[in-house]
């Protein structure tokens, strides 16, 4: 590489250091509710709201299409859609959540694939991502970094509310975009439910913790209950014994009144 050409990548990487910023937005509470601009997109929202108002931060498309309207609140119909649920209520944490639905098998003058991204900085220290999940129905989220999916795995389910989570540790550091596809399966004019997808999703997360080897769960569903034999044994002899583990990174509790 010679001196000029060293200098030019050396200014293209400044240039996209200075533009490069943390994530932003990841819980939805930035959410504000104004009126969709006229003649917005997506054309088929019966109650649209400005989606740079409603998702900032976020980019809004569906297929290919960027919107600048989103819906004011799921609606019962088999559209694709992205919408701010809280309007009126109802959202997984806080005030705000996001709702993704894709009709593939809708007519081709509809939209048939939702998503939202944005480009930012992924933590140095990161080696997971999590985020909350309700209300899905069809094929799971396609989660990807810089275009590469993310495999996910359910780490647990609180009333319906599944805590779902990913390996990102190859892309700690690094300046990519993330997106959150809703992608269903079907072929066009073939009207069926069973080819929609759909997820409500909330409170995205980078964390240092790794996520558990597939092969671990079963070593700490055995684990666990060993230890939960040994705290019943425990709470026996003394009754009013408090009893704290603490592991670095799965810390349990057991008190005993």
């Amino acid at each position: 590489m010679n001196a000029s050409t060293r200098c030019f990548v050396l200014f293209l990487a400044s240039i996209a250091a200075l533009h490069a910023a943390p994530f932003q937005n990841l819980n939805f509470e930035s959410a504000q509710v104004a009126s969709a601009p006229t003649n917005s997109t997506p054309w088929d929202s019966p109650d649209p709201i400005s989606a740079a108002a409603a998702l900032p931060f976020w980019t809004v498309e569906e297929d290919d299409t960027v919107c600048n309207a989103v819906w004011g609140q799921p609606g019962a119909l088999d559209e694709t859609s992205v919408a701010l649920v809280g309007v009126n209520g109802g959202a997984i944490q806080g005030k705000y959540s996001v709702a993704l639905t894709s009709m593939p098998a809708a007519p081709t003058d509809y939209y048939h694939y939702a998503s939202i991204f944005q480009t930012g900085d992924v933590p140095a220290q990161a080696k997971s991502i999590t985020f909350l999940m309700q209300g899905a129905y069809g094929p799971a989220p396609i989660v990807t970094l810089g275009a590469t999916p993310i495999n996910l795995v359910t780490l647990s389910d609180n009333s319906n509310v599944y805590t779902m989570a990913g390996d990102v540790s190859a892309f700690a550091g690094q300046t990519l975009e993330l997106k959150f596809l809703c992608e269903g399966t079907g072929t066009p004019y073939a009207y069926n439910t069973s080819v929609e997808s759909g997820f409500e999703m909330d409170n995205i997360n980078f964390s240092t913790v790794a996520i558990p080897e597939p092969s671990s769960y079963a070593a700490l569903i055995s684990g666990t209950a060993l230890l939960g034999a040994w705290i019943l044994r425990k709470r026996r002899a003394h009754p009013n014994q408090v009893l704290i583990i603490c592991d670095h990174q799965w810390p349990l509790v057991v008190i005993k009144q």
